[in-house]
């Protein structure tokens, strides 16, 4: 797992350059923080998040995000009545490499999520895959779709994990 973790750190640093003096020009611009609803993803439900980007070239941006969310245990009854659900709330971040040109990107890094909650697991860790549709202008939507699956925590009985999300969000 460490070898793993490891492997996902190099990979995002591969080709990081200090470029101080690169002018990407007026018509490169774009903005960098943005606030996202994720639905599903992160170990919640529903989730609120804020989101900076770093440029280190036009192709390629460093995201960091951080959230508030949403989740409740999760009941399977058949036969009978269940007790009430427990609730969660979670706490979200991740910090991802985002690549890409013009208005599409591709979305590589590291998540995790803590539960404030009576849970057998606290907190998740996770990579992330995914893809994002965001746009040069201000006050514009942001899409995102991606894929996670945390490295422990798939036997918990408290939450179900969904490895899919699906977040739409607004540049500022």
């Amino acid at each position: 797992m460490k070898a793993l973790i490891l492997a996902i750190l190099i990979s995002l640093s591969a080709g990081m350059t200090a470029s101080g003096q690169d002018n990407y020009g007026p018509g490169n611009t774009r903005p960098l923080n943005s606030i996202n609803l994720n639905f599903l993803g992160d170990a919640s439900i529903i989730s609120l998040h804020f989101e900076r980007l770093f440029p280190v070239n036009p192709s390629w941006l460093i995201s960091g995000k951080l959230g508030v969310g949403y989740n409740e245990e999760f009941q399977l009854c058949l036969f009978g009545s269940c007790g009430p659900k427990r609730s969660y709330v979670t706490l979200p971040h991740h910090i991802t490499a985002v690549y890409g040109k013009n208005r599409h990107f591709v979305e590589t890094g590291l998540g995790g999520t803590y539960l404030f909650g009576d849970t057998e697991q606290n907190y998740f860790v996770y990579p992330i895959i995914g893809y994002r549709f965001m746009s040069r202008g201000s006050d514009k939507i942001i899409f995102r779709i991606f894929v996670q699956m945390p490295f422990s925590g798939l036997e918990t009985e408290d939450i179900v994990f969904v490895p899919v999300g699906v977040s739409i969000g607004m540049a500022l």
